[in-house]
């Protein structure tokens, strides 16, 4: 119950900051999708090994929070940049660029941890899409 409550409150915080940024955009909402799966699919699978601790799951939620803050860090450096550029009278806006980076790079860690964990459940994981969130991870 307790985890549920805190998934929640992760989420309804990332979506008021992305709101409030106006930084809301299909890649955020695929990255809380894919997160909140991740977290579920892992729990799930270190049950079914009787692998399953408290401690992990805390730990898990505590590097998903850090993930969000890095999410919310890039769509300020987006906003910042645009802002600062328009008030110093320069043309440059980074159109959330810097945002949909590390979202795509967020979704990329997540969905390869995401597939791990579904063939731990024994689910058999196409290859290529595999390859696609890797790379999505892909730092160049």
């Amino acid at each position: 119950m307790e985890e549920t409550i805190s998934k929640g409150i992760i989420l309804s915080f990332g979506a008021v900051a992305g709101y409030l940024l106006q930084c809301v955009s299909p890649l955020i909402i695929a990255y809380c999708f894919i997160t909140v799966l991740d977290y579920i699919s892992g729990t799930a699978a270190s049950l079914l090994e009787e692998k399953w601790s408290q401690k992990k799951g805390i730990k898990g939620l505590v590097r998903k929070i850090g993930t969000f803050i890095l999410m919310t860090v890039s769509c300020l450096l987006d906003y910042i940049i645009s802002t600062q550029c328009k008030g110093l009278g320069v043309d440059f806006n980074t159109q959330g660029s810097i945002a949909s980076a590390c979202t795509m790079y967020l979704i990329g860690i997540e969905g390869i941890s995401l597939l791990q964990n579904l063939k731990r459940l024994g689910v058999p994981v196409p290859s290529f899409i595999e390859n696609v969130f890797k790379k999505f991870k892909q730092k160049k």
